[in-house]
Parts: structure tokens; sequence; C-alpha cells
């Protein structure tokens, strides 16, 4: 079923610490990946490294698809995606810790080096469609 917004369903799945996949239109055809992401009633947050396959597809390409499944229920999600860098870490905090607790979130960061500097995609949906939901 196509719609032009999230039903509160759907939003209940796009909270949930779920992996998610993101497709994005490579050289060579799609490019899917597993990824963390965060959705603030709007807009979906992806976090990549700087120069990863899916920057370089999205800086080229803006279209992306998008989709959470778990249980028999899915939200899939056409969009229009932007790269931006990361003001400061608070969103790489927010989602280590919505994917691994307080204490992986810790680890995560320890592990992490200086080099591995994060831009943000920011997906604008606008295409919604739902599946068991």
């Amino acid at each position: 079923m196509s719609l032009p917004k999230p039903t509160p369903e759907m939003e209940a799945l796009l909270a949930r610490p779920l992996i998610a996949a993101i497709a994005t239109e490579g050289p060579r055809g799609p490019h899917v990946a597993p990824v963390w992401f965060e959705y603030d009633g709007g807009v979906i947050t992806v976090l990549t490294g700087r120069g990863s396959q899916k920057e370089r597809n999205v800086r080229r390409d803006g279209r992306v698809g998008f989709t959470v499944f778990h249980a028999g229920r899915a939200v899939i999600v056409n969009g229009a995606a932007t790269v931006e860098p990361l003001a400061d870490d608070a969103t790489l905090e927010r989602l280590a810790v919505r994917y691994l607790g307080d204490d992986g979130a810790r680890a995560y960061r320890a592990a992490r080096t200086p080099e591995a500097e994060s831009v943000a995609l920011r997906v604008t949906p606008t295409h919604w469609m739902a599946y068991g939901l």
C-alpha cells in the first residue's frame, strides 16, 4: 500500500533499533548496505564514513530506497538524500547508544580512530509503503 506519510504503526517500527537497508545507485548498478538509522518524524538519518560508496552514490544521484523489516512487517521508503557534515558527535552518540547501549557505545567510541570521520545521509521520504502493518 502506497502512502503519502507514515502511519503510527510505521513510525513505531521506525522507532525500534533495527538494522535497516539503504539502497543507492552506484556506477555499476544498485548498492545495498545494512545501516544504523534514526527517524525524527520527517527525516531519516544514516551515518556513513566519509568517502564511502554510499556517500559517493548519494552525491552523484540522491535517489535512495530504505527498508526496515522485522517479524514479517516492513516500512519501505523511496526518498531524496543529501550528504551533510556532522557538526558534532551528538548524532553518532545517539546512534551508538540506540544500537549498542551505554556500555557498548563507550567501547565503540574508544575504538574509533580520529580519522574515522562520518557524514550524515539525510533522507527525505517521498513515497511510503508498508508491508504487514
